[in-house]
């Protein structure tokens, strides 16, 4: 749910962001057995919120007991500074918050980029 269009400038970290809540929606359906998802974005002063939030069982506690979709989805949210959190809902289900800053691409890409080729 987005009141109005979100963009982020840097195609590397809109890639990360993607991935993040598709791997959040292939979690919640797999794993939590959720019937409904909801996904909102939305842009702040100097940076975006995303929430994912389901009505599934909910996640197990500590996080770091979580699996291989768990680590990819902190590690995609290192690489472009995000925080990343997972919640259990009062009401049930979880809710996945990532906060992060639109920028230049990450130091990855620029490494890549700058690294020589060989021909």
């Amino acid at each position: 749910i987005c009141d109005e269009p979100v963009v982020i400038a840097n195609h590397d970290l809109a890639i990360h962001i993607y991935r993040i809540v598709q791997e959040a929606i292939s979690n919640a359906i797999k794993h939590g057995h959720a019937k409904n998802i909801m996904i909102w974005m939305s842009p702040n002063e100097d940076s975006f919120s995303l929430i994912v939030k389901n009505d599934g069982v909910q996640a197990p506690d500590p996080p770091t007991r979580l699996g291989m979709g768990w680590r990819i989805m902190n590690y995609r949210a290192e690489i472009i500074g995000a925080s990343l959190r997972l919640e259990k809902e009062a009401t049930g289900g979880s809710l996945l918050s990532c906060e992060f800053r639109d920028g230049p691409p990450d130091r990855a890409s620029k490494a890549e980029a700058a690294a020589p080729t060989s021909l």
